[in-house]
């Protein structure tokens, strides 16, 4: 059957059994008083002989209808959708009668949901926790999954290990669960963004929260502007002690800040001013923003960020293009200012001035730089004083066997073929 057939049965269902003149008036009553009645009348009562549409018992938060009469009775044939597929599918009349659009009709629904609610218990689907029972909540997806949940749920530490400040509402009404992080700032409590962020669990929150006397989040959107608001329209700050783990959740309304000291401790914030330099917008337990590079001026996220002896900070690629240890003393030391030692033997190494002067010495003879246990003092009679001579350099030195003095090898010579003697200059002549 063509899906057009199908939603004339349906329409003509509808009218059969309630007549639209009715299906219409409560629909107006319902968008202008947003009173759930009308649309559990129209389509779970007047329309329920047609369907026999009802909650389904298998999927939370779906409906059970029977599109054939056939099917009525028979639980595995019947269709299992969400309410908002049921009413646009085989009501499209109806949604278009009241010009509602997408987003009105999925809050319609969601407020819907919502109305079940009314008259259970509140407070038996709330409660409260702290400690490591917030670690678990992440690590078991309690609220639908997140950056913070299964795995990344060891990048929450920090809240268990600030109970007087930090807890957790969990909403839990037997079909669906939800979460959301509670700050404690004095007496003033505050409801972070809930996961998940859309449904019909968010109006019982609201409304648990306000009987409380609770602030909420103003949305639950992703943080990506300063002020991240609360219904006070206030800006709060608050310490947050990181002495026990190396980590910071993702944030999603103190999403600013500054660490005190060695970063054991943090201030956040839900405003960017001058003085919160850090964004706490990494999935993997970092943040960004802290300082600027040195050499590039891009912002350095947590943990990548290296120090120059003068304190100044670099980002890990201007550091390796620009930085290396001596190898002698371990300090880093900047490419312009290391210098080079080139064993006689060995591959050549680096190392900073303080290291040059105390552990090598230039070789007079070639230039280079040589540790000091391959280098010798010695008088060459060329220059008649005292020079510095590497070992390389040295094989090219050789005792005249005639005065006994040192000259280079390209200032003696043999007096008669055959000879192996090498003699300078005056001795040949006297030789």
């Amino acid at each position: 059957m063509a899906e057009d057939d199908k939603k004339k049965i349906g329409l003509a269902r509808l009218r059969a059994s309630c007549g639209w003149g009715k299906v219409q008036k409560d629909l107006d009553y319902c968008v202008q008083r947003d009173g759930m009645e009308a649309i559990r009348k129209a389509i779970f009562s007047e329309n329920r002989y047609e369907h026999l549409m009802s909650l389904s018992a298998d999927h939370p938060r779906k409906v059970s209808y029977a599109a054939k009469p056939i099917h009525k009775h028979d639980s595995e044939r019947r269709t299992k959708v969400t309410l908002y597929r049921y009413i646009t599918k085989w009501f499209p009349e109806m949604v278009e009668g009241i010009s509602m659009g997408e987003s009105q009709m999925e809050a319609f629904v969601a407020r819907f949901w919502a109305s079940l609610l009314n008259g259970q218990d509140l407070e038996s689907m709330f409660k409260v926790i702290s400690g490591q029972d917030i670690v678990r909540t992440f690590r078991n997806e309690v609220g639908g999954r997140s950056c913070m949940t299964g795995d990344g749920s060891k990048f929450t530490q920090v809240y268990a290990d600030n109970p007087d400040k930090v807890q957790m509402l969990i909403f839990d009404d037997g079909n669906m669960k939800a979460r959301a992080v509670m700050w404690k700032i004095g007496d003033t409590t505050l409801v972070d963004r809930v996961y998940p962020n859309g449904g019909y669990h968010l109006d019982p929150i609201a409304k648990y929260c306000a009987e409380q006397g609770w602030i909420q989040r103003s949305n639950n959107h992703l943080p990506d502007y300063s002020p991240v608001p609360f219904d006070d329209g206030k800006i709060y700050d608050i310490l947050l002690d990181r002495s026990k783990t190396d980590y910071m959740p993702f944030l999603d309304s103190f999403h600013y800040g500054f660490k005190h000291g060695d970063g054991t401790t943090f201030t956040l914030s839900n405003e960017r001013d001058g003085e919160c330099n850090l964004q706490f917008d990494s999935q993997h337990g970092r943040y960004s923003g802290g300082y600027p590079c040195e050499c590039c001026g891009e912002s350095i996220p947590d943990g990548e960020d290296y120090r120059d002896p003068n304190g100044d900070y670099w980002c890990s690629c201007c550091w390796s293009d620009n930085w290396s240890s001596c190898d002698n003393c371990g300090e880093s030391v900047h490419n312009d200012d290391h210098c080079i030692v080139e064993p006689c033997q060995d591959e050549a190494t680096y190392v900073c001035e303080y290291c040059l002067d105390d552990t090598t010495s230039c070789c007079d003879s070639c230039g280079c730089s040589r540790p000091n246990d391959e280098t010798q003092s010695v008088v060459i009679n060329t220059h008649g004083s005292e020079e510095t001579v590497c070992n390389n350099c040295m094989e090219d030195i050789t005792e005249c066997s005639g005065c006994g003095e040192l000259f280079r090898d390209d200032l003696l010579t043999s007096p008669c073929p055959g000879c192996e003697n090498q003699y300078c200059n005056p001795c040949v002549e006297a030789h």
